[in-house]
């Protein structure tokens, strides 16, 4: 008896437990990333660049200023949520 009331509770706990993660997920992803392809153009406003990158459609920017030109590379850094569309922030360059 006691173990299927220690079963219901473990359940019912966990379905709360998927919910909320749900509803709560995170502005920034854990892992990191790595994408590879051609930085086309890359802009500078102040601290941050914003880099063209093909072939994804993806806003990509850098916030540490790092030393990028055009040509093939490989780009390691973090997804994250900005004003309800998904960015990649670069944290360095491979």
């Amino acid at each position: 008896m006691k173990e299927k009331i220690v079963l219901i509770i473990a359940l019912g706990l966990s379905l709360v437990g998927i919910v909320c993660l749900f509803f709560l997920q995170p502005g920034v992803s854990p892992a990191e990333l790595k994408l590879t392809g051609e930085i086309t153009k890359i802009s500078d406003k102040g601290s941050i660049q914003f880099i063209e990158f093909a072939p994804d459609d993806l806003l990509t920017v850098s916030f540490k200023g790092l030393d990028l030109e055009k040509g093939n590379v490989t780009l390691v850094g973090r997804l994250q949520e900005y004003k309800g569309r998904v960015e990649f922030v670069v944290m360095r360059v491979e």
